[in-house]
């Protein structure tokens, strides 16, 4: 969230919502803090904006869990579109693909160099 180290990730994903929501999530979640610290420990954080701005894929969840459930699977389906070009792959089709592609590189490499 800092913005220090955008060359460490190729994608990057905000996921959203209003400042009202993000409000009413904090005091639900720690109703022990008051107003002024929720408001501090919002305003600490980098802009909504300026997140947005950054961001390659942006995830609203100012709806329910079943919404942000399919928000969710959208994002997924276009970061493994960006990355792979597999975004109709299951997960599982996935990590059978990519985790094959290794072995195969090398066993690939060494036949091709005559060292197999």
């Amino acid at each position: 969230e800092s913005g220090k180290m955008p060359w460490l990730f190729c994608i990057i994903v905000v996921v959203s919502c209003s400042p009202e929501q993000q409000t009413q999530r904090l005091k639900h979640r720690n109703p022990e803090i008051s107003e002024e610290e929720r408001r501090a420990r919002i305003d600490s954080q980098m802009s909504l904006l300026q997140k947005i701005k950054r961001a390659d894929i942006v995830i609203d969840n100012n709806g329910n869990d079943e919404d942000l459930e399919i928000r969710v699977d959208e994002a997924r389906r276009e970061i493994l579109g960006r990355l792979y070009g597999v975004a109709s792959m299951t997960l599982s089709q996935i990590v059978a693909v990519v985790g094959l592609s290794m072995p195969l590189a090398v066993y690939l490499k060494l036949k091709n160099s005559n060292s197999y």
